[in-house]
C-alpha cells in the first residue's frame, strides 16, 4: 500500500488545497486502511484550514469511503487507486 496526502503545492486563492490518495492491492484489508486515509485527509482539512468537521460529516464519509472500497474489491479485484476529487 502506498499513501501521500497533504498539500500538493497547489494554490486557490490565498488557501492552501488539500488532497489524498492511496494505492491498495485490492485485498479486503484495503477496506479500513481508505477509511483510515479519509479520516486523516479530514483531521488534516481542519487542522490546515481550521474548518470544522462534525463527527456525522466524519463518520458518512467513513461510510461512503468503506461502501466504495468494498465494491471495488468485490466487483473488481485487483489493485485500487483512492484519490480526492481535485486531484
Amino acid at each position: 500500500m502506498e499513501q501521500a496526502a497533504g498539500d500538493e503545492g497547489q494554490k486557490t486563492g490565498h488557501s492552501r488545497s488539500l488532497s489524498a490518495s492511496a494505492a491498495y492491492d485490492g485485498a479486503p484489508s484495503c477496506i479500513g486502511a481508505a477509511r483510515h486515509l479519509s479520516t486523516g485527509f479530514l483531521t488534516e482539512v481542519q487542522a490546515v484550514h481550521g474548518l470544522p468537521v462534525s463527527e456525522r460529516a466524519m463518520g458518512m464519509t467513513q461510510l461512503v469511503v468503506s461502501e466504495l472500497i468494498t465494491n471495488v474489491v468485490k466487483y473488481a479485484p485487483g489493485p485500487v487507486i483512492a484519490r480526492s476529487a481535485d486531484q
